[in-house]
Parts: structure tokens; sequence; C-alpha cells
């Protein structure tokens, strides 16, 4: 296995940022990236557990896949972690034998800010040069998802 790292410095304290990235979820994911995911499906198992299994639908404007199922390998809300496995769709199959993602929302040594951590580890099915796509992916996602909690926590006071 592979592995490749991004994190963001945000102006929020780790609660804050768990609470309306993780915690909420299923709103939250595809609230902050219009035009790439439209919704966020709760398939079987518990959501927001491990074992849960949940489906991230892409807009259909995003052209690339039309789904990327995951599965709930870890989540601990008292240490904002998670791991996730993606199990179908997304660039399963087409360049990757497997990808699993590391989040970890971290202290920062300012407490009114944190970190959002991800480490990404991935087993190729090929030969290819498409890791950027992964990275990129997650640069954007962690851009957006730190705008939204910056919007959200203002609209709807955040403590």
């Amino acid at each position: 296995m592979e592995e490749m790292k991004v994190e963001l410095e945000v102006d929020h304290p780790p609660h804050v940022v768990w609470q309306i990235h993780v915690k909420n979820f299923q709103a939250s994911f595809a609230a902050a990236m219009p035009g790439v995911y439209n919704k966020v499906l709760y398939l079987e198992g518990p959501p927001l557990a491990p074992g849960g299994v949940f489906k991230a639908c892409y807009d259909e404007g995003f052209g690339h896949y039309g789904h990327a199922t995951f599965v709930w390998d870890e989540i601990d809300h008292d240490k904002h972690f998670f791991k996730s496995t993606l199990i179908d769709g997304g660039l399963l199959d087409k360049h990757f034998e497997k990808v699993s993602y590391y989040y970890s929302v971290l202290p920062s040594e300012d407490p009114s800010k944190s970190i959002m951590s991800w480490k990404i580890q991935y087993k190729d099915l090929n030969e290819h040069d498409c890791h950027y796509i992964i990275q990129n992916e997650i640069d954007n996602i962690t851009k957006m998802m730190a705008s939204y909690v910056s919007e959200t926590r203002e609209i709807h006071g955040f403590a």
C-alpha cells in the first residue's frame, strides 16, 4: 500500500469541525460541494459507526463517476477520527484496487484552530499516473469543507 497526506489548518476548534463535517455528514458532505456531490445515502448498518455503509452520489454534471460507496471501518467521535474504505464506484476498479481514507481533526497550537488531516492509503490496480486524482480530490474536499464549516458556524452560531 502506498499513501499520501493532506492537511489544512482551519480557524475553528476540532469539536466544531467534527460536529459540522462528520456528525452532520449526510447533509454537510453534499452541501459543501455543490456540483460535485448531490447526496449521501446510508445503505446498511448504523450511520456514523463501524460497519455502516454509505454512498456518496456524484452530481450529474460531474460526469466522471455516478457514485462512490464506502464502509466506516473505524470512527471515534471523541478523538475526532475515522477510517473509511471505498468498496464500490469512484476510482475503484478503474485505477485502484483498494483505497482507504483516514481523517482526523487535530488540535492546533492555537485552541481556536484545528488541522483537518487526511491520510489516503491506496493499492494500484495497474500501472498508471493517476495518483494526482486522489490528491486533487482530497485537496478540494478539504478546502470546500473548511469553507462550509465557516459558513455554517457563522449562520448557526456553533461555539
